[in-house]
């Protein structure tokens, strides 16, 4: 007779709702004001190290604007900007972003997987969204991206097939 696992194990009882649809509340950030400069060598973050990293940021009623967030990882560099707008009751977001050079080897190998001996990868988009919670956030998101693979090589000690063969 197998058991019945209990409900208080699990994130969600519904197996089939990814995404929590409880409200993000944000109100705080109307509380103060502020604004951030911060200029480190290196961040490390799980198995990413991230490196000359600047960020220079204002908090302003409720509206958290990031005006430059700066650094190299991979020997790529890495660029983000945008908005965070808790005024209201709906949250929105409004980001660009970009990764230029990044090389592909070497951020692979990081995760154990050397199914690549060559190439970089750079990637840029504009994201927004608004929502009250996740599921609208997910929901709602619009925008546009490009991405760009360059010499990938695939290399051919490789224990299995990579994802990348087929667009090399």
């Amino acid at each position: 007779h197998q058991s019945k696992p209990r409900n208080n194990l699990y994130a969600y009882k519904n197996e089939f709702q990814h995404w929590p649809r409880s409200p993000i509340n944000l109100t705080y950030m109307n509380l103060f004001d502020a604004d951030v400069e911060l200029t480190t060598q290196h961040v490390i973050f799980n198995k990413l190290k991230f490196n000359q990293l600047k960020l220079n940021a204002g908090l302003q009623k409720g509206k958290l604007k990031i005006h430059q967030a700066t650094g190299n990882i991979f020997g790529g560099k890495i660029g983000l900007g945008g908005i965070l707008n808790a005024k209201t009751k709906i949250n929105q977001i409004e980001t660009q972003f970009y990764l230029d050079g990044l090389n592909l080897p070497s951020a692979l190998n990081t995760f154990q997987d050397r199914t690549l001996n060559s190439g970089t990868l750079d990637f840029s988009g504009n994201l927004s969204t608004n929502g009250r919670n996740v599921v609208e956030l997910i929901s709602r998101l619009n925008g546009v991206g490009s991405v760009a693979f360059k010499n990938l090589g695939i290399s051919s000690s490789s224990q299995h097939v990579s994802a990348f063969a087929s667009i090399t």
